[in-house]
């Protein structure tokens, strides 16, 4: 039998084989007779000559295999990919951004570190320096889906509420009941009812945190639907918003108002925290992802087409998801897409990196287009303007209620993060399929009954789906989600 490189692919000699041709080669040099045992001396002698070339010949076979994409693993495998263009996707690291609050002036400087309370692993270093800022009043503002015509309404703040209010009550009256209450001293309130009322907290008041207001619409009648808003337009107090990224590269997750423990102090700062959740990362390509991409590749040109396009895109560094329309008709389409033309949405990824990719694969004599311009330089120094454009942002509220079968126990972080991972496996263009498959997200919770309201708007009314539009990405974050356990 043939052993090695062969017409077949690569043969290994097994250790049976190998323990044969010693025992063959020993005994035509000392004869027949002699003891090869596996207890005797020669027989000993014999099993560790068979096992060493056993290890030499397991060695050739991952050498051959290294060779191919189907049987290469780690390196092997990202060399083999390499060697047509694709490149495997290195991990990444998530980011996040902190509002440190403490003395004015004080200065934070880059490389401070702040931990997910409760999972110390999961750090995030301060981008540049920061300096927390003179004071500034914390302001909050009410807005109705419509003005109301007849009735009246009450607004709470941190558990008073104001006396009955009319539907038509000017700012001037709203700010004189609330500095009634015991727990308000100064406010300045402007507006109305058609564009909102701005609550700005002043003097002392302000230079603070304050709870959100709510408010009591119940008590409107008549005809019209009033559905109120609360916005924080600013906390109020000392602080600075600093960038941070994840120390360690790979799908790091901090939720908002995680963000909260300072590792490395510095005197004068006094607090951290994350108002939306961190940006994730992304975990190093597995081989089994990266075999599947390098397939794909090779099924269309490695320049041109749309798939082409999307593929080398994809491998630019922290380019999360790419999606490529084109027009091939020869008038504009219905997006404003020129004649002969395509579109590249990403999201993540260096600007300049983006459009030196797409002028490296495009089609000569096909146009760009796009929201974001770049300018891009051939061989010979010409300047070229490249376009391509970012998702549009769909913030999605959840409010829901779960009832937790008996004796079970789920938490408020259960719920939201079940959700997140639902929001996190989505891509552009994916709608939000209540049922089942956002329902499906809490399977793996021990709950009896859920009811949801779910919408794109704060305070969301009903459990319809929700439609994205293809350059849309729909997108899930913790402090967007109320969740209530019974």
């Amino acid at each position: 039998m043939s052993y090695g490189l062969t017409a077949q692919g690569f043969v290994i000699k097994r250790l049976i084989d190998i323990q044969e041709e010693l025992q063959s080669e020993f005994k035509s040099v000392l004869g027949d007779g002699i003891n090869l045992d596996d207890n005797a001396p020669l027989g000993q002698i014999i099993g560790i000559m068979a096992e060493r070339e056993s290890l030499i010949w397991e060695l050739a076979l991952s050498v051959y295999n290294s060779q191919y994409p189907d049987t290469a693993e780690g390196t092997s495998l990202k060399n083999s990919c390499a060697l047509v263009g694709v490149r495997a996707l290195d991990a990444t690291n998530s980011t996040a951004v902190i509002r440190a609050r403490g003395t004015v002036s004080t200065t934070i400087p880059d490389g401070r570190i702040v931990s997910v309370a409760g999972n110390s692993d999961v750090r995030f270093v301060t981008d540049s320096q920061g300096i927390i800022a003179a004071a500034v009043n914390a302001e909050q503002k009410i807005t109705f889906s419509s003005v109301p015509d007849s009735g009246t309404w009450t607004i709470t703040f941190d558990g008073e509420t104001t006396a009955v209010l009319a539907f038509n009550e000017n700012a001037s009256t709203i700010e004189t009941e609330l500095e009634n209450l015991s727990n308000i001293t100064d406010v300045s309130v402007i507006g109305d009812y058609a564009n909102g009322f701005t609550i700005e907290f002043i003097n002392i008041d302000g230079d603070k945190q304050q709870p959100s207001f709510t408010v009591n619409n119940s008590l409107f009648t008549g005809a019209t639907i009033v559905d109120e808003t609360i916005t924080v337009l600013d906390e109020g107090g000392s602080y600075i918003d600093i960038a941070c990224t994840a120390e360690d590269k790979g799908a790091n997750q901090a939720p908002s108002m995680t963000l909260t423990e300072i590792e490395t102090l510095v005197a004068g700062w006094d607090e951290a925290y994350n108002l939306l959740d961190a940006q994730i990362g992304r975990d190093e390509e597995t081989d089994e992802a990266l075999r599947l991409r390098r397939d794909i590749s090779l099924q269309q040109s490695r320049a041109g087409t749309v798939e082409a396009i999307r593929n080398d895109l994809q491998e630019i560094e922290d380019v999360v998801d790419v999606i490529v329309f084109e027009n091939d008709d020869i008038v504009v389409d219905g997006n404003g897409r020129p004649a002969k033309s395509f579109e590249v949405v990403l999201d993540g990824g260096d600007d300049d990196a983006i459009a030196n990719a797409i002028w490296n694969v495009k089609p000569a004599g096909i146009e760009t287009f796009g929201t974001v311009s770049k300018t891009v330089y051939d061989s010979h120094g010409t300047a070229h303007t490249i376009y391509f454009s970012r998702p549009t942002d769909i913030d999605i509220y959840v409010e829901i209620t779960v009832t937790k079968k008996n004796g079970a126990t789920v938490t408020e972080t259960q719920v939201k993060d079940a959700i997140i991972a639902y929001g996190d496996n989505l891509i552009f263009g994916d709608d939000i399929i209540v049922y089942p498959a956002f329902m499906a997200a809490l399977n793996g919770l021990e709950i009896e009954d859920i009811t949801l309201d779910i919408g794109t708007a704060p305070a969301p009314s009903g459990d319809d789906n929700i439609v994205i539009a293809p350059n849309e990405k729909a997108r899930f974050d913790t402090s967007n989600i109320t969740v209530t356990i019974i």
